[in-house]
């Protein structure tokens, strides 16, 4: 579970988890107001991680 760790962008945080690498994540995301875990289909980790940076911009 090197994935673990905890991201922080502008004023939230981001967690990626991977249920099946290169297919499926848990990502948990804190907006600075609400705090979101959902599971998400990305081709990459990296995908994943810009999945969560724009539900973050989006607050």
């Amino acid at each position: 579970m090197r994935f673990l760790n905890k991201r922080e962008h502008r004023n939230g945080w981001y967690l990626v988890k991977p249920i099946v690498d290169g297919v499926r994540y848990e990502v948990t995301v804190h907006d600075g107001k609400n705090t979101y875990c959902e599971n998400v289909r990305c081709s990459s980790l990296s995908a994943a991680y810009e999945h969560c940076k724009a539900r973050i911009n989006a607050a």
